[in-house]
């Protein structure tokens, strides 16, 4: 569950302006943790807004607010995911370790792949946007 927008698909007909499909309320919170991410890591807490959440995602303000009750409550909530993203990635890359010494480099070599396959993501756990 890594949240990266790899592409910019148009969520609105572009001829007509209507939503191209409804989503389930599951994807459709999975949808906004996605850019919540990219707008996170990029501007940081404070420099993102739910509105410009909403416009990306093709949604209005409301619909956010029926799935997280503020934007701490989405940003600590991706928090969360990406946490646990990480966290089984490392626990899944250690496991078959044998010594401590294996066990680290695996580690290590499963944070930075990490941190390469999942930019956004790896900023908003360590990244100064967090602080901003």
């Amino acid at each position: 569950m890594v949240y990266e927008l790899r592409s910019h698909k148009p969520l609105r007909d572009e001829t007509q302006g209507k939503p191209l499909s409804r989503l389930t309320a599951e994807a459709r919170k999975e949808q906004l943790l996605r850019i919540a991410c990219e707008t996170f890591a990029e501007q940081g807490f404070h420099g993102s807004s739910m509105e410009e959440i909403a416009e990306a995602a093709g949604v209005t303000k409301p619909v956010i607010y029926q799935h997280f009750s503020s934007k701490r409550a989405l940003y600590l909530e991706l928090l969360g995911a990406v946490d646990d993203e990480l966290s089984a990635r490392l626990l899944s890359a250690t496991a078959e370790a044998t010594t401590g010494r294996e066990r680290v480099e695996r580690g290590f070599a499963e944070y930075f792949r990490f941190a390469a396959d999942s930019p956004a993501s790896f900023r908003i756990l360590f990244g100064a946007s967090v602080r901003n």
